[in-house]
């Protein structure tokens, strides 16, 4: 028998759950892995170097779940090591503070063995927390969740992360055409590759939920580069615009856009839609500078009026989790935003989708009484127009 298959006839599937000091949480990951249906073939905890007790946590669960440990030098290096000593055809990270849902195992892994041209398969997930007052969890939909097609996995990627490794099975040759996890990422380790991953390799989103993502506010990072949770929004902006920076300039067009949204268009409207993308794409890592100097290029351009697409390209930009606190805030921003609306019809139309892409925050920060954010929306809308 090849290596990596099991005498059933089934994939090989090897679990690897990194992890540092969340020994109570990491009990109820396992446990939920060993509650799958389908049982993975293989179950290793890489401790990153813990100290809170988790090789003790770990052993009472006996010969079904390996262990291995190494001194604390963060996620992607425990990862690493990992995908060194697993044993699998198919490779299946957890994280250590999630809940995998019974069915998950079986749902991907058939899903790889029924096409053997597939190199990963995702599910879909749920955020959940406890409430602090009455310990009862209160489930919640994620904010960035869409229903890629195959073509449009890597795409809708590049405007935020929405395959997380708990939900995520990838064949071993994949990883290893794709090469290691970035150890130089504090965090994003786990976007930069399935960016990587995407690129290049064939996919497929399933609709079933696979897992559900806890939501808490325990430590994050590495021992030397710990964070707290109030600090993860800007560890995640920095980390992302590392990422996505470099990697949007070099996209091909044709890589930027499904091809469903170009069929039929001329090369003049295809690469407009293309640069619409890549400045949502800047806008919505946070880097509006970048986004804004995107816009501008095209208003000097190609002055046919905005296809519905467009319109829809450019209202997303300010949809992110992460918000759009720059854009309101900063007076050089709404400066070179109103010259734009104001260099041709073309700059005008952007900046009114850009506009009208705000009236859902205006109505969250009423309905929640946030006076100084709906200032700013309204002090926007007055000054870029």
């Amino acid at each position: 028998m090849p290596s990596g298959i099991c005498y059933d006839g089934l994939m090989h599937v090897s679990v690897l759950l990194p992890t540092y000091n969340r020994a109570d949480l990491l009990e109820e990951t396992i446990a939920s892995l060993l509650k799958q249906s389908r049982r993975p073939d293989d179950i290793l905890i890489i401790d990153d170097g813990s100290t809170d007790g988790t090789r003790e946590r770990v052993a009472a669960f006996g010969p079904a779940v390996s262990y291995v440990f190494q001194q604390n030098r963060g996620k992607a290096a425990a990862l690493n090591h990992g995908l060194r000593l697993s044993r699998g055809d198919v490779i299946w990270i957890c994280d250590d503070d999630d809940i995998l849902l019974p069915e998950a195992c079986r749902l991907m892994s058939e899903g790889l063995e029924a096409d053997p041209d597939l190199d990963f398969i995702a599910g879909r997930y749920l955020d959940f927390r406890r409430d602090p007052k009455t310990g009862r969890i209160v489930f919640s939909d994620p904010g960035y969740s869409p229903r890629s097609r195959p073509e449009e996995i890597f795409p809708d990627l590049l405007e935020g992360c929405h395959i997380f490794q708990p939900g995520l099975m990838v064949r071993r040759r994949a990883y290893d055409q794709t090469g290691a996890f970035n150890e130089g990422l504090v965090r994003s380790q786990d976007y930069d590759m399935i960016l990587r991953l995407a690129r290049h390799h064939a996919g497929r989103v399933l609709d079933e939920t696979v897992f559900h993502h806890r939501v808490h506010s325990g430590a994050r990072g590495s021992g030397a580069q710990r964070f707290a949770w109030r600090d993860a929004d800007a560890v995640w902006i920095a980390h992302n615009r590392q990422i996505l920076g470099p990697l949007v300039e070099t996209l091909q067009d044709e890589a930027v856009l499904p091809q469903h949204m170009v069929r039929g268009l001329d090369r003049a409207a295809a690469g407009r839609m293309a640069g619409l993308k890549r400045a949502t794409i800047l806008a919505r890592a946070q880097m509006w500078d970048e986004a804004v100097e995107h816009w501008s290029r095209l208003a000097g351009g190609d002055q046919r009026p905005l296809s519905p697409p467009e319109g829809d390209l450019i209202r997303r930009a300010t949809g992110h989790a992460f918000g759009c606190a720059d854009l309101l805030r900063r007076r050089d921003l709404r400066v070179a935003l109103r010259r734009m609306a104001r260099q041709s019809p073309l700059g005008g139309a952007m900046a009114g989708q850009i506009r009208r892409s705000l009236r859902w925050r205006l109505r969250y920060a009423f309905l929640r009484g946030r006076w100084p954010d709906m200032a700013r929306i309204l002090r926007f809308w007055a000054r870029v127009r």
